[in-house]
């Protein structure tokens, strides 16, 4: 028994004694009776009675009520106050010294025990961090020590066992269970464990929808797809989700690596077809070349032209293609037609002047070479950051992503000049 409870039953029994002597002192005045609302009769000492048994049970109530909260005895709460002030002046092992002194005396605690994993965190001992926060966890399954336990498990980068982890997150309360379920998908996603990513998600969606939405489904289900190179589950994922183009590309790769070569280029087609990503054409223009076959490679971009009304990123590639094959007339019809329909394709405005120097044509060269260093802004100076590696157009004092003074510089390279050499 401790202190506390101890002085608080001498006092309950003082107490009970002083009633008890006062009672029989006065028991002629205990026996009276005593009217309420003029119609209830009652004996003075019954009234009183109640009245000390209800002052008892709230008593007792609201010392429970603080114990539960609070745990912590005035020598235990002594020490506890000693570790905070070292650990916020960040004397850790003295913190670490007064911690375990209180733990010792309310050993299951659950506030010391927080603590003591935030200090072992800090000295980098991570196992015996991990620990508490689990222990801390059992004693009250909060948020903020399951929150704590992922942390220190990416931290430390420890081994623990996932299906734990599983069913340590059914124990945070429902209020909590969803964000909990969260962090945990998060950790399972980091660790590429998709299957159990797939459980969490299965149940974190009944709690919070707004947080576990399609694409956090897709993705997952890609992923196992990725894992089992199931071509059944690809098929469901592009099925539902026409414009997810990781699952074409990768449906390609398996048929490729089986050499369903047909199957592989019409998946390629449709790819593009539905999500317009551009790597749908290279993909095929690399496949045909790699074969020897430029010609395959110069049908299936024209079929792909003619079926997207003249797509200007199809007709853009299939001229790529003409000017890689050297059929450098057809590539400068097709660039010159789509060059007024766009304000802006990557290397457009070289292929045409490389065209052009090839025909020894350098006046036109030349005029595509200033549109080329127009659009790319090569006439002016570029600004990158020192501390953390931004490009801007302007220099400023201060950098606008991580807010650094004087530390915007502009960026060119120079030969670092060798005097020995200058010498010679």
């Amino acid at each position: 028994m401790k202190n506390r409870d101890l002085v608080l039953l001498v006092l309950f029994s003082v107490l009970i004694f002083i009633v008890a002597f006062l009672y029989y002192e006065n028991i002629g005045l205990m026996k009276q009776d005593f009217t309420v609302f003029k119609h209830f009769v009652f004996k003075l000492d019954r009234i009183l009675l109640v009245i000390f048994l209800l002052g008892g049970v709230f008593t007792f109530a609201v010392y429970r009520s603080f114990r539960l909260s609070s745990n912590l005895s005035w020598r235990a709460n002594r020490f506890f106050i000693r570790a905070l002030n070292n650990l916020y002046s960040s004397r850790y092992k003295e913190a670490k010294e007064e911690i375990l002194k209180a733990l010792e005396i309310a050993p299951k605690n659950y506030d010391l025990l927080m603590t003591a994993g935030v200090i072992e965190k800090r000295l980098k001992n991570y196992d015996s961090s991990y620990e508490l926060f689990l222990e801390a966890f059992n004693r009250k399954p909060t948020i903020q020590a399951f929150q704590k336990m992922i942390d220190i498990i990416k931290t430390g980068n420890l081994k623990v066992d996932s299906e734990e982890l599983y069913y340590l997150s059914k124990e945070i309360p429902r209020p909590d269970r969803g964000y909990g379920r969260k962090l945990l998908l998060d950790y399972y996603k980091e660790k590429r464990e998709w299957d159990w990513a797939y459980k969490v998600f299965n149940r974190g969606k009944k709690y919070r929808p707004d947080i576990y939405t399609d694409k956090l489904r897709v993705e997952i289900e890609y992923e196992i797809a990725k894992k089992e190179k199931s071509k059944k589950k690809l098929k469901e994922i592009i099925k539902e989700f026409p414009d997810f183009a990781p699952a074409y590309m990768f449906y390609a790769e398996i048929l490729k690596e089986e050499e369903k070569f047909e199957e592989m280029v019409e998946v390629l087609k449709n790819g593009f077809y539905r999500t317009h990503i551009v790597e749908f054409l290279q993909m095929l223009e690399d496949y045909f070349l790699e074969k020897s076959d430029p010609e395959g490679a110069v049908e299936a971009l024209n079929e792909v032209v003619l079926n997207e009304n003249y797509n200007v990123l199809a007709q853009f590639f299939l001229g790529k293609l003409y000017y890689r094959l050297e059929l450098s007339e057809k590539a400068r019809e097709i660039f010159e037609n789509i060059k007024g329909e766009v304000r802006y394709i990557p290397g457009l405005y070289y292929y045409l002047a490389d065209i052009y120097r090839k025909k020894k044509d350098f006046d036109t060269a030349f005029g595509y070479l200033k549109q080329l260093a127009k659009e790319q802004h090569l006439d002016k100076f570029r600004f990158k950051c020192d501390s953390c590696g931004w490009e801007m157009e302007n220099w400023s004092e201060r950098c606008p992503k991580c807010g650094e003074i004087n530390s915007v510089r502009i960026m060119y390279e120079a030969y670092t000049s060798d005097s020995t050499v200058f010498m010679l």
